[in-house]
């Protein structure tokens, strides 16, 4: 009898611990996926907050310290991802420690070679010296990306109704002064076409900022993130019409 009792009491005890053993074993993978996940999520705000202080900071066309630049170039670089698109913007970067990085920088932002989202940053083209390399830093925004792609939005243009004063008023102010050189050529202006579309390319004729810019990442494990923002200096706003 007492051999009989121990072995049904081992087999109680064994029982238990299988069912515990595999219980803590389900807790610890929903655990490692959970981390994973919020992991996941961490790096995606973090990329998000970056760009948000990044592209609606872009410089103004009218901005009269005069060193706007925003276009889209097909990537030729050593360390970037061959034919990935890159996109080329000024934007302010606030106060650093670094004035050469303060204010108005260049930056570029691209996908490298190994798969990763980087923004680099050049000190503002005004600031350059001639004859020295001007220095640069390169920020890793994502890892593990595969393709990388921009859309910039062209708002249509402004359908505004003037009154009878405001349109006098208008176009007394829109007239030339009267000693104005009229030799001077004028400036052509390229407009994006068509409105009210997305455009996955911009040009640097355009020289304009878009009403709205996409970035859209997709990752090695094929997922696909896309972050929008809209730039608040854009001279050509999204109106509603009601």
């Amino acid at each position: 009898m007492t051999l009989l009792e121990t072995l049904i009491a081992l087999g109680i005890t064994m029982l238990v611990l299988s069912t515990l053993t595999f219980f803590y074993r389900q807790i610890d993978a929903v655990n490692t996926q959970l981390e994973k996940v919020q992991g996941q999520g961490f790096r995606m705000r973090y990329v998000e907050n970056r760009l948000a202080s990044i592209l609606p900071q872009a410089v103004s066309e009218s901005d009269a310290k005069k060193d706007f630049f925003f276009f889209t170039t097909s990537s030729t670089l050593a360390f970037a991802k061959q034919g990935s698109p890159t996109l080329m913007l000024t934007y302010d970067n606030g106060v650093k420690l670094d004035k050469l990085f303060s204010n108005h920088v260049l930056g570029r932002l691209f996908l490298s070679s190994d798969y990763k989202l980087c923004l680099a940053t050049w000190p503002s083209p005004n600031r350059w010296v001639d004859g020295i390399s001007p220095p640069m830093k390169k920020e890793v925004l994502l890892e593990g990306v595969d393709e990388l792609s921009f859309g910039f939005f062209v708002a249509p243009e402004k359908d505004w109704k003037f009154s009878d004063a405001a349109s006098k008023q208008l176009k007394a102010d829109s007239k030339p002064a009267p000693n104005a050189a009229s030799d001077q050529p004028a400036s052509v202006v390229v407009k994006p076409t068509p409105e009210g579309q997305w455009h996955p390319t911009w040009s640097y004729d355009y020289q304009q900022l878009p009403a709205m810019v996409k970035v859209q990442v997709t990752l090695l494990d094929k997922s696909t993130r896309v972050f929008v923002f809209p730039l608040p200096k854009c001279q050509r706003q999204v109106v509603y019409k009601q």
